[in-house]
């Protein structure tokens, strides 16, 4: 795995840990927590080269 990819993965599992925090706690609803998870892998797989 490059380094960028490593990065991208690496932030990637940050975001959602704090999503599944925020979603445990209940302060976003499920399907916000899929639709933010999904735009944000997108975005990370545009910047691959």
């Amino acid at each position: 795995m490059e380094t960028m990819e490593l990065l991208q993965y690496l932030r990637f599992r940050e975001v959602q840990k704090i999503l599944d925090e925020l979603l445990r706690q209940r302060l976003i609803d499920p399907v916000i927590y899929d639709m933010v998870l999904r735009k944000y892998q997108r975005i990370c797989s545009q910047h691959v080269v």
